[in-house]
């Protein structure tokens, strides 16, 4: 090192005497070159910081051209506080914190003894009404024989009363018959008496010719045979006033026959008119019976409506009791996990004391993408989403939907930029993620882990 040294001092002494020869030429070029130097270093830091902000101003747009990513994101699920419907003493818990349930499964159960007796007593209510329903069938029924028969006594009744006109109408015929034949004998009768007077006559006749005949026959002054003539024409009418008095006896007999036939049809037509008289007093009688049961029929079906309203009524009754019994028995509505018990055996609740917390065993994920990420994400975007509980692991998923708003406008005080001086922030919008996978229950993710989830632009057409 020491004869390199000697060397380069050895080299440097010719320039250093020849030094003076040229004063003023040495120190313009070195100065020269020690204000260009600082220039170099500042356009490499240019250049550097040029470049940092073209690719940084354009690297979300290429990065949003292949995938929209964001690690604002967070698994959610169903969180749901049950609690008591119900006023009552806590009989005893089904589960224990943080137990995975099923659908329908019971957690907890309060006293229900006075819930059962509230039923029971709705029920018989119930069986009461259902007895005097099944009562006032067989009414019914009865009534309706009632009725029936009635109309039935009542057609009997027209029928009569029909039947009656034609019993006077025959009647009336038989009087006038009689009436006829009552006249028929009567001209019979005079008839007869007209020709006993004649026959009396004859015979009266014949009689004196005869007395006549026999004082000539005695005189001498008439023949034997012309008396025994006159003796036989005396006999023949004698014998003709004996028929003819015969026939006016026999003609007087049937005219009374006559006379009392139509008295007898007389009667008869007077019967008939009292018969059809009373029929029709049989037939106002019978319709107003008619009436009467028809009418008590109606009550029947409205006190059946009566008893079918309170029967729905008691039925209400039993089902808003049963209602009040299930509300003592609280049931898990979806699977998932329960948390924390708020309530423990022997304890008093009131309606509406949270009982429990619910998780729903189905995930999803809330996304708050930039508003400038928003542009090419659409319902059914295929994701992929990363756990940050969970490293290594990712599950498929796709766009559900996105918020009609931005988190902020969702928020208790919603910030009101229109006056004061005025900052613009990229507002964040929640993009909604179901799981595609089934596999991704609440065993593994709970609500409020972190996420990074990137979506494919494009990806669910």
């Amino acid at each position: 090192m020491s004869e390199e040294q000697s060397l380069s001092e050895k080299a440097a002494s010719p320039v250093q005497s020849t030094a003076p020869s040229t004063p003023a030429a040495t120190p313009p070029v070195s100065t020269a070159k020690k204000d260009f130097n600082w220039l170099i270093p500042l356009a490499v830091f240019a250049l550097a910081a040029v470049l940092f902000f073209v690719i940084s101003s354009c690297w979300t747009t290429w990065e949003n051209a292949i995938s929209i990513k964001t690690d604002d994101a967070y698994v959610r699920a169903d969180v749901a506080p049950l609690s008591t419907k119900a006023n009552g003493i806590v009989l005893k818990t089904m589960i224990k914190d943080y137990d995975q349930v099923v659908p329908g499964q019971v957690l907890v159960e309060l006293r229900s003894e006075d819930y059962k007796d509230k039923v029971v007593q709705a029920q018989q209510t119930v069986a009461q009404v259902k007895i005097k329903l099944d009562d006032m069938k067989q009414r019914k029924e009865k009534q309706d024989a009632e009725v029936a028969d009635a109309e039935a006594l009542l057609e009997n009744s027209r029928a009569t009363a029909k039947q009656s006109d034609d019993v006077i109408a025959i009647a009336k015929a038989a009087v006038e018959e009689a009436q006829a034949n009552l006249e028929v004998a009567s001209a019979t009768i005079k008839q007869s008496e007209s020709s006993v007077k004649s026959a009396t006559a004859d015979s009266i006749k014949a009689e004196a010719q005869k007395r006549r005949e026999e004082a000539l026959l005695a005189e001498e002054s008439s023949t034997k045979e012309r008396v025994e003539q006159v003796i036989d024409d005396n006999d023949r009418a004698a014998a003709n006033l004996d028929s003819q008095k015969s026939a006016r006896l026999k003609a007087k007999a049937e005219y009374l026959g006559k006379k009392a036939q139509l008295l007898k049809a007389k009667q008869q037509l007077a019967s008939s008119i009292i018969d059809k008289d009373k029929a029709f007093i049989a037939i106002k009688s019978r319709e107003a019976e008619v009436v009467s049961r028809t009418k008590q029929r109606e009550l029947l079906d409205g006190e059946e409506r009566q008893l079918k309203a309170d029967l729905a009524s008691k039925q209400s009754g039993v089902d808003s009791s049963e209602t009040d019994l299930g509300y003592t028995t609280i049931k898990a509505p979806v699977a998932g996990r329960v948390g924390e018990l708020k309530v423990k055996p022997g304890q008093f609740v009131s309606a509406g004391t949270q009982v429990i917390t619910l998780i729903s065993s189905t995930p999803w994920v809330i996304a708050n993408f930039r508003e400038t990420q928003l542009a090419k994400i659409t319902a059914g975007d295929k994701a992929e989403i990363e756990v940050d509980a969970l490293p290594g692991r990712r599950w498929k998923g796709h766009v559900e939907s996105i918020a009609p708003a931005s988190g902020a406008q969702f928020s208790l005080l919603p910030p009101d930029n229109a006056s004061g001086n005025f900052t613009k922030v990229i507002q964040r919008i929640p993009v909604k993620i179901i799981f595609d996978d089934e596999v991704a229950k609440l065993s593994e993710l709970r609500p409020g882990m972190s996420v990074t989830t990137s979506i494919t632009p494009n990806s669910g057409k």
